[in-house]
């Protein structure tokens, strides 16, 4: 009688154990993952941004950023190039047309109303 209870006791006592080990594990893993997720945010940041080195904005040093828009009705590729493709860094407005093709997979020219863009501009700010 007095194994069997020893038997008993000691399982439920390996059990409880495993289970306490399991529980630790997940919250190591789960604390893992957050720190680093919190360290590669602070790391890489949110925003990218590219730096000109020539400066070719009367002599300020001029800063590659990215904007996300939505097409709203009558928006056209060449109405963003005309507002966002800075001379000083874009050949023409075709130049500008196909840097935004390329940042967003665009076959064509056609844009649809509603869908989201990622325009480039730059800005010595």
């Amino acid at each position: 009688m007095r194994t069997e209870d020893n038997r008993n006791s000691r399982a439920i006592r390996n059990r409880t154990r495993r289970r306490y080990q399991l529980r630790s594990r997940l919250i190591m893993c789960f604390l893992t993952f957050i720190l680093v997720t919190v360290f590669s945010a602070a790391f890489f940041g949110f925003r990218a941004r590219a730096q000109e080195n020539d400066m070719k904005n009367d002599g300020k040093q001029a800063y590659k950023y990215y904007k996300s828009i939505t097409v709203e009705a009558g928006d056209t590729l060449w109405h963003y190039a005309q507002e966002y493709g800075d001379q000083h860094y874009y050949e023409d407005c075709n130049a500008y047309i196909q840097e935004v093709k390329n940042i967003n997979s665009l076959q064509s020219d056609q844009i649809t109303t509603g869908c989201h863009l990622i325009l480039p501009y730059y800005s010595s700010l």
